[in-house]
């Protein structure tokens, strides 16, 4: 557990009390749109990290994982295509999504890069759904968001199930209201990733803050600095 760690969660800054689409671009509004509803609202990250932002996780011996936020959107989104036989899959949707790379990961402007880190959460026929990718869980299971019956919008290493009970944590001096802990009932390291194991089996998750904390099979407790 990473409760008697101290730590100082760093506020973040574009407030998402209301929803507002920043993106210039024209939708087809002949096409089904799945909006996020009010009652969606408080299932969204709060706040969004500034592009560029860095995001540093500190465990128990003061050692240092840090993260670079590289994309945070809120809005309507387009997905996907027209297939064969006039089938036609092509709706929008909103969705938050956030990105972030590993600072030890080299950065190549010329290449493209899968994020390391990501948070995704997205209105679909289905209702609202929520996705992590950690770089370090050792998850064996493939889980996948759908925006509609045929279209997959991502493969994630957790669903956040928002109809999960959550829990008031402590972590510092800072309590959480609504926290989800996500388990991968996995004693064993899955990979590894620039050197580091995939061997974080507890992620803390937060409903309005993101990720804050997570354990690993060595013994380490890692939380939001």
């Amino acid at each position: 557990m990473i409760l008697p760690i101290s730590c100082i969660i760093i506020g973040l800054f574009n407030s998402c009390d209301s929803f507002d689409s920043p993106f210039d671009q024209s939708f087809d509004e002949n096409v089904s749109y799945y909006q996020f509803e009010d009652e969606d609202l408080d299932k969204l990250i709060s706040t969004l990290p500034n592009e560029g932002q860095r995001i540093v996780y500190k465990n128990q011996f003061d050692e240092e994982l840090q993260f670079t936020v590289i994309k945070s959107k809120f809005g309507r989104e387009a997905c996907c295509y027209t297939g064969f036989f006039e089938f036609d899959s092509r709706f929008t949707y909103d969705r938050q999504l956030i990105e972030f790379r590993y600072s030890e990961e080299p950065n190549d402007p010329n290449i493209y890069h899968t994020p390391s880190y990501s948070i995704l959460i997205a209105k679909t026929i289905s209702g609202l759904q929520g996705g992590l990718n950690f770089p370090l869980s050792n998850n064996n299971v493939s889980n996948y968001i759908y925006g509609n019956n045929q279209s997959l919008l991502s493969q994630v290493d957790v669903i956040i199930d928002f109809e999960l009970e959550s829990q008031a944590m402590t972590i510092g001096s800072i309590t959480y209201d609504n926290v989800l802990i996500f388990d991968t009932m996995n004693e064993e390291p899955v990979g590894s990733f620039y050197g580091l194991p995939g061997n974080v089996h507890m992620i803390y998750y937060d409903i309005s803050t993101g990720i804050v904390g997570f354990d690993d099979l060595d013994g380490n407790e890692w939380c939001l600095k």
